[in-house]
């Protein structure tokens, strides 16, 4: 695996969290960008057998099922539109399986998970006590 990559993928995994709690457009740029990233990497190296185990051919599936029904939807442009995006929660869910099988990335985004979440809950009793946000 190209280290660059690597290691961008990585800052990128562990952004989404972190751009949950600030702003969706942070997390939802970070997760395109991890899964582009990852796709692109996987096609450069011609790894497509990776890509398609049984859970990413239901999600493929199900998301064409979900053309077929903007098709026939009332509104298909606006319908078709939508469902397009689903797409990029399939592939977002291929890369994070690919890296969760590395032990650093799996154990680092566990401890950044649970250390938000704890800072989240104090916060939020914080909050509700006091009447205001610590973070603003």
């Amino acid at each position: 695996m190209n280290t660059n990559y690597y290691q961008l993928q990585k800052y990128l995994i562990f952004l989404i969290p972190i751009g949950l709690i600030f702003s969706i457009f942070i997390a939802d740029l970070s997760l395109i960008l991890f899964s582009l990233i990852f796709l692109i990497d996987q096609i450069k190296k011609k790894n497509l057998v990776s890509l398609f185990n049984k859970y990413s051919i239901f999600f493929l599936i199900f998301w064409i099922y979900l053309l077929i029904n903007s098709t026939l939807s009332f509104d298909p442009n606006l319908s078709f539109s939508r469902s397009i995006g689903y797409l990029r929660f399939g592939i977002f869910f291929m890369a994070l399986s690919f890296f969760l099988n590395f032990d650093d990335i799996k154990r680092n985004l566990l401890l950044l998970v649970l250390f938000l979440s704890i800072l989240l809950i104090i916060d939020s009793v914080f909050q509700f006590f006091a009447g205001y946000n610590m973070f603003g």
